[in-house]
């Protein structure tokens, strides 16, 4: 049974990919929209909404490690310690990437006008890997 602090932070994970897919087009054509002005002969406007996809997709990939991890130490395994530290590196590596995934798609969200999604997805400020609307149930 997977525990609770790791079910808490895919919960969290699952939401942000899952506004940073679905609005990642749109995130891209209105930055495109917005920057295309202020581009010179030549200058090339990246792709922030294909990156903001991408951003989850390693996002997801971050989090199902996490899970293995956190199996393996519950699956009381020979080297329990061992397995044990690889879930803290494995927890410590997808706060750190889900604070990144998280402020930026929330930044990318606020931009273009989503005020109230960007809201939703934005990091917690005191527990780490969750995000801030996670805050208000504990």
């Amino acid at each position: 049974m997977p525990s609770k602090e790791v079910v808490d932070r895919l919960r969290g994970a699952e939401v942000v990919a899952r506004a940073a897919e679905v609005h990642a087009d749109a995130v891209g054509d209105r930055l495109t929209d917005m920057l295309q002005p202020y581009s010179r002969r030549g200058d090339e406007i990246p792709d922030v909404g294909a990156a903001m996809a991408l951003l989850a997709r390693r996002l997801k990939a971050i989090g199902e490690a996490l899970r293995a991890a956190d199996r393996a130490s519950e699956a009381g395994a020979s080297d329990a310690a061992a397995a044990l530290a690889r879930k803290g590196a494995a927890i410590a590596e997808y706060d750190a990437a889900f604070s990144e995934t998280a402020m930026l798609v929330s930044v990318l969200l606020r931009t273009v006008g989503e005020d109230a999604l960007a809201m939703r997805v934005r990091p917690s400020s005191t527990r780490p890997g969750r995000m801030a609307g996670d805050d208000e149930g504990s």
